[in-house]
């Protein structure tokens, strides 16, 4: 993904992107270039999430060894 939105810039583009899907007021050619870029901003908020994960249980790991 180009751009550069954070976590929460993402959710509100995917919620956007869904609402417009939902709406079926756009052609199917339209709606199935919002699918795809839909599938782009879930795949860029997954790692995201797989990031802020890995850093929660390193995180942890380091706390539970200082303890």
């Amino acid at each position: 993904m180009s751009e550069k939105l954070n976590f929460e810039e993402r959710l509100v583009k995917l919620e956007s992107q869904i609402s417009e899907i939902e709406e079926n007021a756009k052609s199917l050619e339209e709606t199935l270039k919002i699918y795809e870029d839909s599938l782009k901003t879930i795949t860029a908020l997954e790692a995201e999430l797989k990031i802020a994960e890995e850093k929660i249980a390193s995180l942890n790991k380091e706390g539970t060894e200082n303890n």
